[in-house]
C-alpha cells in the first residue's frame, strides 16, 4: 500500500533518503583529518588574508611606482565626468553634452554611460568633506585619488565576493578559498581593477 504518512515510497531505501535532522544537507566533516579543525579553520583564514592582501597589492603596483595619476583613456573620462558631477550636481550631469567627447560630433553623457562608478565616487568625495560625520581618517581627500583607489577597492571586494559566492555554491570551504585566490590574480578582472 502506500505506507504511513512520512515513510519514503514503496521500492525506495529509506536510507537513501534520509536527511539529518536540523542539518543542512552537507556533508559531515570526515573524522580522519590530517589537521585538527581549528588549524584548518586558521589556516584558510589565513590563506583568504593573504589573498586580499595580494589583490590590493597586486592592484597598487603603478601607482607605487608612478604615483597617484589616471592613466589610459576610459579612466581619464571616468575622472573628467565623475569632476563634472561633483561640481555641477546631478540634474546637470544627466543633461551634460560633453563636446570634448566623441570629437568632433560630441556626446551626450547622461544616455550613453553607466553612471554607477561616477555617483559612488561623487558619494565618498561628499562623505570625506571637512566637517562631514562620515570623514574619519580620509577628511579632505581629493576626488583624484578617490577615483585613482576605487578600482582597487572594488577589487579586493569583488574577490572577497568571489569567495563567498564559491562557497554559497558549493558548501565547500576550500573551494571558496580557492576561488578567492584565482580571483585576486585573474587577468581578466586585474586589467578592469587596477588603480588609476
Amino acid at each position: 500500500g502506500r505506507g504511513t504518512p512520512g515513510s519514503p515510497p514503496a521500492g525506495r531505501d529509506s536510507r537513501a533518503t534520509a536527511r539529518p535532522q536540523g542539518g543542512t544537507g552537507r556533508e559531515s566533516r570526515p573524522e580522519n583529518r590530517i589537521l585538527p579543525y581549528s588549524l584548518e579553520q586558521g589556516l584558510r583564514a589565513a590563506l583568504v588574508f593573504f589573498a586580499l592582501q595580494a589583490s590590493y597589492q597586486i592592484r597598487l603596483h603603478a601607482v607605487r611606482h608612478f604615483g597617484p595619476v589616471i592613466h589610459e583613456f576610459d579612466p581619464w573620462f571616468n575622472f573628467r565626468a565623475t569632476q563634472y558631477l561633483v561640481d555641477h550636481g546631478t540634474a546637470k550631469f544627466f543633461t551634460w553634452f560633453d563636446e570634448m567627447s566623441w570629437y568632433p560630433l560630441g556626446r551626450p553623457i547622461g544616455t550613453t554611460i553607466y553612471p554607477g562608478l561616477q555617483l559612488t565616487s561623487a558619494a565618498i568625495f561628499h562623505a570625506t568633506r571637512p566637517g562631514s560625520p562620515f570623514a574619519g581618517p580620509f577628511e579632505g581627500v581629493s576626488l583624484n585619488d578617490i577615483c585613482v583607489y576605487l578600482p582597487a577597492v572594488f577589487g579586493v571586494i569583488t574577490t572577497a565576493l568571489t569567495g563567498l559566492l564559491a562557497y554559497e555554491v558549493s558548501g565547500d570551504a576550500n573551494a571558496a578559498v580557492a576561488a578567492t585566490g584565482v580571483m585576486a590574480i585573474a587577468p581578466a578582472h586585474l586589467m578592469r581593477s587596477i588603480a588609476g
